[in-house]
């Protein structure tokens, strides 16, 4: 919060003050700098004010405030709203620290005003900043905190919030039985309450939850509901929210080009306020959608911008899905070792931030890439990785797309029957959550199968099918290949009329969608389609055409197969040199890229036992430190017992010393020289048994940085009080301080007081506990 300062010109009245509140309060969610900019000003106009009444907001508390005239009270409950504004403010503008701080002096003030309906809206806020900044266990006490008050009031907007914070803390946690739980109550109070303003808070659960049992037009009717209801109220933050829910499901339904409209709408309203997270998160999305209508390169940078941005937020879970989103890109852009490097890096920061879902991603995207550069055994273990992670976490869509990969593993493999098993279970998981985009391509892929078992006729009827729901959902890659196929059985067949002109409709799909990896394989076809033809001439020219397609798109893995191409045709002319020359370049090219693939591999194992030594040195480290905390832990035990047996000692010599004294008064005077002598060597003991120095030299042993630390911070404490910190981080009672000090209990109790003062700690703040963590 601002510092405080005495005003310098009269402020206006109470009512020009709550103008601005409500014109701050209005915009909060339309224009988030104007309402900062004119809640700043309200704000100041109340500290001015306040000051008139001799009141710091910063430093007041409940006396002071009981004692306040009523104008001075509700020019506190004034700056506790425009607080709560200025809270929002920055919730929606990414400060999520000066938010959550913003927030809890908020709901402090309203505590001193005893009103908890509205504490119950800044803690809520307060929640949301902390659960931003990953403080998830500080924003579960929050949301816990809500909804406990909300339950008191009866507040069912109250209680449905808290209800649905939570729940998202707990589903960040994976423990989504407990978080099903929690939103079905709030569903059910939602419900019952029959008012569109409290169901519109669980929009975003109702979309998820139908969209996973595939009921996407139900889905998309609630996000509409949504869109209606905040475009109607200008809320801004809330209708970029569900245009962007809207989108996703537009986008498993196949419509992509209206998802991106929706996306489009969605990322000019987070500029709009300013909100850089959820910029970043709508350009995921966006770039998605971009993905499946083949638009690769535009969708690469929108997955660039969105990991910068989630790197300055310091969002780490979504950096990394930003880096699996690239590897997508870059896979379907041919560039496949790019595609290996992000996909790596995302499962490594997946795996420590233990994160199962963003990891089988990884897993899948690693198995792509691995399978295009012919490793195929290596891509089957990270398929069933992220298969085995998907099924954990009841991830059928997910499941659905990693059976896809396998299945064209397998067919590359040639175990067809594997990969036709595979498909069919893909195709009936699609049918079952009513995916059009998924059904799609589990054709595409039982075609392939058939295609391989030379059935011509079945791979023809799953081709058509795939090509006809392809279009009916927009599916721009699916369709293109599909059209590829289907031109690639018409050559088999002799059609190469037909077969010509459907791969000139797959290459001006692979146009617009900048496929040029799909687009070389195409031109490759469409030249053996010439050959047989026998226009040599012209088949050549489709491949020279190709060669340059794929070096401006770095695809080298195909470049062998053209040369390849090219010296068949050249042999068949006759022209035995120019064949030569390109057989001679097609064993280069793919010496070039076994060479590299080797020396993929040889980087592969190195890094691979460089993490195993990183390992073996963590565990070794890891020993080392349970060691040492146990050897902690058992001189402490040893500190405390020492400290107890000498108060204890102490104790009993001093119970001797008095009843030595005692008996000096009443012995004759022939013994009164021997008492004298004892009780001296009694006093004696008693001082060495309080060597503070001995005592400070086991202490130091185990605690070797609290004394110069405590000396450092807290310069004005006394030699004694130093002590009593020093016994009071041993835990130890009033009564045994006393005992080894040689004090009496009051004396001890003075000093603690003393030591609370200047420690300046507030009341309830426990000292043993403050000394015990310093």
């Amino acid at each position: 919060m601002r510092e405080s300062c005495p005003p310098e010109t009269a402020a206006p009245g109470n009512a020009g003050i709550k103008l601005l509140l409500k014109e701050a309060d209005t915009l909060v969610h339309r224009d988030t700098t104007k309402a900062r900019s004119v809640a700043g000003k309200a704000l100041d106009l109340t500290t001015a004010a306040l000051w008139r009444h001799n009141l710091d907001i910063t430093t007041i508390d409940k006396t002071r405030l009981a004692a306040a005239l009523p104008e001075a009270r509700e020019l506190v409950a004034c700056c506790a709203d425009i607080l709560l504004v200025l809270a929002k403010s920055d919730l929606i503008q990414d400060k999520w620290r000066s938010s959550q701080e913003f927030s809890a002096e908020s709901a402090r003030l309203f505590e001193l005003l005893q009103r908890d309906d509205v504490v119950v809206r800044a803690l809520l806020t307060q929640a949301i900043a902390s659960r931003n900044l990953r403080e998830l266990d500080a924003a579960a006490a929050l949301f816990q905190r809500s909804l406990q008050l909300s339950r008191a009031l009866d507040d069912q907007t109250g209680i449905v919030k808290a209800l649905v914070g939570r729940a998202y803390i707990l589903d960040k946690q994976h423990r989504s039985e407990e978080a099903k739980q929690l939103y079905d109550e709030a569903e059910q109070i939602a419900c019952a309450s029959k008012t569109g303003e409290l169901q519109i808070h669980i929009v975003n659960y109702r979309i998820d939850r139908e969209s996973k049992q595939g009921r996407l037009d139900t889905a998309l009717k609630t996000a509409e509901m949504a869109i209606t209801h905040y475009r109607s109220s200008g809320d801004y933050w809330g209708l970029g929210n569900a245009l962007n829910q809207a989108g996703l499901v537009l986008a498993n339904m196949g419509r992509n080009g209206e998802a991106v409209e929706h996306h489009n709408e969605a990322v000019l309203l987070a500029r709009r306020l300013a909100s850089r997270s959820s910029e970043a998160n709508r350009l995921h999305c966006k770039g998605l959608a971009l993905i499946n209508i083949g638009r690769y390169d535009e969708a690469l940078e929108l997955f660039t911008s969105a990991a910068a941005m989630h790197a300055d937020l310091n969002e780490r879970d979504d950096e990394a899905r930003s880096y699996n989103n690239i590897a997508n890109a870059l896979h379907s852009l041919g560039q496949y070792g790019r595609s290996l490097h992000f996909a790596r890096l995302s499962m490594a920061m997946h795996e420590t931030l233990k994160i199962g879902p963003g990891t089988a991603i990884a897993h899948t995207h690693i198995a792509n890439a691995l399978g295009r550069l012919g490793r195929h055994d290596q891509a089957l273990e990270h398929h069933s990785r992220a298969l085995k992670i998907h099924r954990h976490y009841r991830e059928e869509l997910k499941e659905a797309f990693t059976l896809s990969h396998i299945a064209n593993l397998y067919r590359d493999l040639n175990d067809i029957e594997k990969a036709a098993d595979y498909a069919a279970r893909i195709l009936s998981i699609a049918r079952s959550i009513g995916s059009r985009n998924l059904e799609s391509w589990s054709r595409v892929c039982l075609g392939a199968c058939c295609e391989s078992r030379k059935d011509l006729e079945g791979a023809e009827e799953h081709f058509q099918a795939g090509l006809l729901i392809a279009r009916s959902c927009d599916d721009l890659r699916c369709e293109s290949s599909c059209l590829q196929a289907q031109a690639r059985l018409r050559y088999l067949r002799g059609q190469y009329p037909e077969a010509l002109a459907l791969f000139d409709q797959a290459l001006a799909l692979f146009d617009t969608m900048n496929d040029q990896a799909q687009k070389t394989r195409a031109l490759i076809e469409k030249a053996r389609v010439h050959r047989s033809l026998g226009a040599a001439t012209r088949a050549l020219a489709i491949l020279q055409q190709a060669l340059l397609d794929a070096g401006r798109a770095d695809f080298e893995q195909i470049i062998p197969d053209i040369h390849k191409e090219q010296s068949a045709i050249y042999e068949e002319r006759g022209e035995i040199e120019p064949a030569l020359r390109h057989y001679k370049l097609f064993h280069e090219t793919q010496q070039k890229q076994m060479d590299r693939e080797a020396r993929e591999r040889l980087h592969n194992l190195r890094v691979a036992e460089e993490l195993e030594q990183v390992r073996r040195d963590a565990d070794l480290e890891q020993s080392r430190r349970t060691t040492l905390e146990r050897e902690l832990d058992a001189r402490q035990r040893e500190l405390m017992s020492l400290t107890l047996l000498s108060a204890k000692n102490g104790d009993a010599l001093r119970n001797v010393y008095r009843q030595i004294k005692a008996l000096g008064r009443e012995a004759p005077a022939s013994l009164q020289a021997q008492v004298t002598r004892l009780s001296d060597t009694l006093r004696d003991t008693l001082e060495s048994s309080r060597d503070w120095g001995a005592f400070e030299q086991r202490f130091t042993r185990v605690h070797s940085n609290f004394l110069p630390a405590l000396h450092q911070r807290f310069p004005d404490l006394s030699p004694v009080e130093t002590k009593v910190c020093s016994l009071v981080k041993l835990n130890l009672s009033v009564k045994e301080m006393s005992g080894l000090l040689g004090v009496g209990q009051d004396t001890i109790k003075k000093h603690r007081y003393n030591i609370r003062r200047k420690l300046k700690l507030r009341q309830g703040e426990n000292l043993t506990r403050f000394l015990a963590g310093f």
